[in-house]
């Protein structure tokens, strides 16, 4: 489907933890190394793999390799590391989504991906406290994650180096045919259980059953494993790095020309924005929306009033933004971001307080519009308490003759 097929890449680092420990603590050497938080273990060191440690309690864990060292996680160390890698991955990728210390989904959708991997792979140099460096390259997170993985799960990986594995678009079906069951970590405990105890092991045992088999079995997570033995999946991508912006990357599984298809995605994306700005007490004063098709990618955008943030304000903002588009040929993929957050605050001023509150610069609102909006913006006079007054004529609503 061209260069705009969707495409996702996930990043994992297996010994993050025991690379940059042995990197600070040079006389560890080639010691066992258990990393813990919170009295439970977090990380390995290569020695260990296959032992199963990660996630066991401390004193489980010692009983099981009292040969080990155990050392705390280091927050500053591990923090520092991770923030080394996002700043690399920002080079190559304008959504990116850490999943932990050591996981990162980030977005390659029309861009050369050999390219961009070769880039990414000189940005983080041959440093050896990396140690192996894993990247899974597919349709979407779920596939991205499953092929990061697949070398690690095979065991066919040494301390280090840099290791990417790709699947064709339209071969995902191919991919899962010998992909574990227990290697998918969006399906509940209890459904696992239930595909062990029918003697169902990887998703290529499943692929032959139909849609209503699978439903019949599972009740309503039969729809789930029947999509993902196909290698799909609709979660989106969410930027989460640098935190300046909030953006999500949904990738279509066909291409569509229908507003009203488009307008279901921009309702979802406006759901999914408004609880990610509610939990981090954020707002927004910029919205921005890019369609991809086959051809190139189409966007526009806007700025906000204070207090953008509800689900129902975000859509309308965004279908305003759909009718200003004039699509070039079918759409494959959807973007939508918000930026220039700010703290939102919920108490109301201390009448009392003497100290003076931090106001919003007017000026550089007005120069900024003015810049964008040439000679549609004009500002009243501040007279003793009264306050100045900012008008801006909004091209988006009136025309130009009723103005």
């Amino acid at each position: 489907m061209g260069d705009v097929m969707s495409r996702v890449a996930c990043i994992f680092f297996p010994y993050l933890y025991a690379g940059w420990a042995r990197r600070k603590h040079p006389w560890l050497g080639r010691q066992p190394l258990v990393i813990f938080r919170e009295g439970r273990v977090t990380g390995v060191s290569p020695e260990l793999r296959g032992y199963g440690l990660e996630g066991l309690p401390v004193a489980e864990a010692k009983g099981k390799c009292p040969d080990a060292f155990f050392l705390a996680y280091d927050e500053p160390l591990y923090k520092g590391a991770c923030n080394r890698y996002l700043e690399a991955l920002t080079r190559v990728s304008p959504i990116i989504e850490p999943v932990s210390d050591e996981e990162c989904f980030f977005d390659l959708t029309g861009s050369s991906t050999e390219k961009e991997i070769a880039k990414l792979k000189t940005s983080l140099g041959p440093d050896r406290s990396w140690g192996p460096v894993l990247v899974g390259i597919g349709r979407n997170k779920f596939v991205a994650r499953l092929l990061a993985r697949a070398f690690w799960q095979a065991g066919s990986i040494g301390d280090s180096g840099f290791y990417c594995l790709e699947t064709a678009p339209g071969q995902e079906k191919y991919f899962m045919k010998t992909v574990p069951i227990t290697m998918d970590w969006l399906l509940p405990p209890k459904v696992l259980d239930a595909l062990s105890r029918l003697g169902f092991k990887s998703y290529g045992e499943l692929q032959d059953l139909r849609l209503d088999e699978l439903v019949e079995m599972l009740g309503e997570h039969g729809y789930t494993v029947y999509r993902h033995g196909r290698g799909l999946d609709d979660t989106p991508l969410v930027n989460l790095y640098p935190p300046g912006k909030l953006a999500l990357a949904f990738g279509l599984e066909g291409e569509t020309e229908s507003r009203g298809v488009i307008a279901r995605v921009l309702r979802e994306s406006a759901r999914v924005l408004a609880s990610l700005l509610y939990s981090r007490r954020k707002g927004c004063r910029f919205v921005k929306l890019a369609l991809a098709s086959e051809e190139d990618t189409c966007e526009e955008g806007r700025l906000v009033p204070w207090g953008y943030r509800e689900e129902r304000k975000l859509y309308e903002v965004l279908v305003l933004l759909l009718d200003k588009l004039t699509l070039t040929g079918p759409v494959v993929g959807v973007r939508v971001e918000v930026s220039s957050l700010y703290d939102w605050e919920l108490a109301e001023q201390d009448l009392f307080d003497l100290k003076p509150r931090p106001r919003h610069d007017l000026t550089a609102v007005a120069l900024a519009l003015n810049e964008k909006y040439p000679g549609m913006i004009s500002r009243g006079v501040k007279i003793g308490r009264r306050e100045e007054v900012l008008s801006f004529w909004d091209p988006w609503r009136f025309s130009g003759e009723t103005r």
